[in-house]
């Protein structure tokens, strides 16, 4: 049974004035079970652009330094107040964001999903590469709390179809919702492979009792190719969510069960 819980990214400030800052770990509080964890960057080379003149091993001594402390004190800060009132205290390199809450199952593998999912994706106000639509995907299932609803990944076998169709999320609401995805403005091939499998499904459908609908899901649709990109999905029966709107459309659909009556 899921049960609520909050976490707090462990964030890399060596200049408070200059507001850079990277991801470095991960703390998970479940006040239920009185638990609270932190998981941790091993390597620390994508912290290095910021280190200004820092040493490598002075930063992994503060963040063991924080780690230890948190463990310590761990009893008493599993409540979102004493986290806060703790981050606040933080005036060092290492900081900790707000917390945010989430769904908990597993204690142990969510603390490692949102390491896995946050740590070396993001970097709030600095110059580090981006790490592409995919990661940013991930990034807003966490921070909207979306994560706990959707199910991953799904696989879909059709006759007609040679190869199966694989996509990382999926939402079951009477009719099976595959969600893929999807930048737009990266290429062709992407598109008329996702357009290709809304069509074969829309076929399928006929013979289902629970229908299924491929999803993309798309960054905003403001270039031109985006939105010719959207286009060609939509013409085959796949349904297009800009990731702002994602939030918003798994709410909807969480509200209501599927009706045969219905096209959404």
């Amino acid at each position: 049974m899921r049960q609520s819980g909050f976490y707090s990214i462990l964030q890399f400030c060596p200049d408070a004035e200059r507001a850079e800052r990277l991801n470095a770990g991960v703390v998970l509080a479940f006040p239920a079970h009185s638990f609270l964890k932190t998981e941790i960057a091993e390597d620390l080379s994508h912290l290095k652009q910021l280190l200004h003149g820092s040493g490598e091993s002075l930063l992994r001594r503060e963040l063991e330094s924080l780690k230890a402390r948190l463990s310590t004190e761990g009893q008493h800060l599993a409540t979102r107040e004493a986290l806060q009132q703790f981050a606040a205290t933080r005036t060092g390199v290492m900081r900790l964001t707000e917390p945010r809450s989430i769904a908990i199952d597993a204690p142990d593998q969510t603390l490692h999903d949102l390491f896995v999912r946050l740590v070396n994706v993001k970097s709030v106000g600095s110059s580090q590469k981006p790490k592409g639509f995919r990661a940013h995907v991930d990034e807003v299932l966490i921070s909207e709390n979306i994560l706990p609803l959707i199910k991953k990944p799904q696989t879909v076998l059709l006759d007609d179809l040679p190869v199966p169709i694989r996509v990382p999320f999926s939402f079951q609401n009477g009719r099976l919702h595959l969600i893929q995805p999807l930048d737009l403005a990266r290429g062709l091939k992407a598109i008329s492979e996702t357009a290709l499998a809304g069509q074969y499904i829309e076929k399928a459908n006929a013979s289902l009792p629970f229908p299924r609908q491929m999803v993309a899901l798309t960054p905003d649709l403001q270039d031109a190719n985006a939105k010719k990109g959207a286009e060609i999905l939509t013409d085959h029966a796949v349904r297009v969510v800009p990731l702002t709107q994602f939030a918003s459309f798994i709410e909807n659909l969480s509200h209501r069960q599927w009706d045969i009556t219905t096209d959404d």
